[in-house]
């Protein structure tokens, strides 16, 4: 789970980084979600750049933790 709720800016060079760490997370066999508040920045670039489709994304990290097969 990687928490980004405290996060106030993100560029492309961020969403790059981001989504190179979830394909290497995953590319090694485990599996990532982002803590992304709805009413946040990076929801929103995640909205417009159509990346939130590929990434598994969550409003909290109770919600991140279910998403990843924890109950």
């Amino acid at each position: 789970m990687i928490d980004l709720s405290e996060l106030e800016f993100c560029d492309s060079t961020g969403l790059r980084a981001l989504v190179r760490a979830t394909r290497e997370i995953e590319i090694n066999g485990g599996r990532a979600a982002l803590v992304v508040p709805e009413d946040g920045v990076l929801a929103r670039i995640l909205e417009l750049s159509g990346l939130g489709e590929f990434l598994r994304v969550a409003s909290s990290p109770a919600e991140a933790l279910r998403r990843l097969g924890f109950s």
